[in-house]
């Protein structure tokens, strides 16, 4: 019996290696490993089809038992699993589809998953944290007609996503070495580095490595949560939340737009903040100037954007104050509550810190979500 596995792999990281070795060991003769061309549910981020089977190529040097079909380079067109099976089994034989659990918690939204489900078994991995609909989704297709094993092995929460972002961060990842060596060689995933760059010259050291720090927490509580928002927009927030903050110092920078009663006060940064953004760095969406023009204060009626913004501002690894662990631990679990907990601690701390002296803004947050 031989294992299909398919994706995108861009690029491919080393959990990648250990789905496959894990596959093996439970008896399959051999690994088929097929690279998307033109992935129908994920961007390559331009990433070439070639560039992606480089890497692949290099990351499963010396792998036994492993190898690439390049079966979608045969043309331009997006190339649904359910088209391409029928073409794998009648080169390869009788074989399994191989899936992480959150594929199959998606499956239906693949093209034609109920002509998949006939054509062979399917082999997944489960995902830990999503116990509930990874049970329910696998319930739903076993009911509809599929065979699926589920394999005892849980693979570490990493994603080819995050990696691109955590790579045009400058955060080390799960990849190989000589993966990573390709990527820098070639200046694979770099689409932030002008911003990165810009940032680096207007901010203090501490401050842009804030800035870095929570574009990828928010990153990470994007995926985790499966908030679903775009992670160019996330990353562009994180980036900007603050890159105010010496230009605000500066008495000729022009501050029209900024609340009068803000300036020359720690609440300043976030509006001059999404001025900043929008003319120094040409950023025009108000999803993101709004989640800026928020970080620090919060406000009613806040979105799930704005919400995370603020709560990764606050969260971000690089901060390690004491009372910030159980407000991460609050934040893993549950979003919204972990969202409500920060509102408190900051309303508490400022209440305790500063009296009645604490901006408006603030207060109309804490008493939306409070009711203080």
């Amino acid at each position: 019996m031989i294992g299909i596995f398919g994706g995108a792999f861009n690029p491919p990281h080393i959990e990648h290696i250990e789905m496959m070795k894990k596959a093996l060991s439970e008896g399959l003769s051999e690994i088929v490993v097929v690279p998307s061309k033109n992935p129908p549910h994920k961007s390559t981020c331009q990433t070439s089809f070639q560039a992606r089977c480089d890497m692949l190529n290099i990351a499963l040097l010396g792998q036994k038992n492993i190898i690439i079909d390049n079966i979608e380079d045969r043309d331009d067109n997006i190339h649904y699993t359910y088209q391409t099976l029928p073409k794998l089994i009648e080169k390869y034989g009788d074989v399994v589809f191989i899936m992480g659990g959150d594929s199959l918690i998606d499956f239906h939204t693949w093209k034609n998953p109920q002509e998949i489900i006939k054509m062979c078994p399917l082999w997944v991995f489960k995902r830990g944290d999503r116990d509930e609909e990874f049970f329910a989704a696998k319930k739903y297709w076993e009911d509809m007609g599929a065979t699926i094993k589920v394999l005892d092995y849980e693979p570490k929460d990493v994603s080819s996503s995050l990696i691109r972002y955590y790579i045009a961060l400058g955060y080390e990842v799960d990849v190989a070495p000589k993966v990573m060596r390709y990527i820098e060689d070639n200046g694979l995933y770099m689409d932030y580095m002008p911003i990165i760059q810009k940032l680096s010259k207007m901010l203090d050291q501490k401050r842009f490595y804030h800035v870095l720090g929570v574009a990828k927490y928010a990153l990470y509580l994007n995926a985790r949560h499966n908030l679903r928002l775009d992670n160019n927009k996330v990353v562009l927030a994180g980036l900007l939340h603050d890159c105010a903050k010496k230009i605000e110092k500066d008495p000729t920078y022009p501050k029209d737009g900024v609340p009068k009663d803000s300036i020359g006060t720690p609440v300043e940064h976030q509006f001059l903040g999404a001025i900043v953004a929008k003319k120094e760095f040409g950023i025009d969406d108000e999803e993101i100037l709004s989640a800026i023009r928020s970080h620090t204060t919060g406000k009613p009626d806040m979105t799930t954007f704005e919400k995370l913004i603020y709560s990764a501002d606050l969260l971000e690894e690089g901060r390690s104050e004491e009372f910030i662990v159980p407000l991460r631990k609050a934040m893993d679990e549950d979003f919204e509550k972990g969202f409500l907990t920060i509102v408190r601690q900051q309303y508490d701390y400022l209440k305790a810190s500063k009296g009645d002296d604490i901006y408006p803004l603030t207060i109309d947050c804490a008493k939306y979500y409070l009711g203080v």
